[in-house]
């Protein structure tokens, strides 16, 4: 599996107020509801949500992969642009030929 196959998500914390009414209320059926430190991890079809325990492990997590995701991109790009300045410099020098 490549970095360039995967796709990390961050997911926004459950906000602590509605963790508080849940439980001030004896509801323990919605306590898996409330998430926090929860990410997303996406590879073709397959999606699997993991969680950490601290918020810090989560940021470091998520701050180790984002450099590593937008290097990619920005190769991604430079390929892109240079295959469409490729086709261009065909077109004007006349090597190419409409069908």
């Amino acid at each position: 599996m490549n970095v360039n196959e995967i796709l990390v998500l961050d997911i926004k914390d459950t906000p602590s107020n509605v963790y508080s009414s849940l439980f001030c209320r004896g509801e323990p059926d919605f306590w898996p509801l409330v998430m926090t430190n929860v990410f997303k991890i996406r590879h073709g079809k397959e999606t699997h949500v993991c969680r950490t325990e601290l918020a810090t492990e989560k940021k470091g997590l998520l701050s180790q992969f984002h450099p590593v995701v937008e290097e990619l991109a920005a190769r991604r790009r430079k390929e892109r642009e240079g295959e469409n300045e490729r086709r261009k410099s065909l077109w004007a020098t006349g090597d190419v030929r409409p069908i």
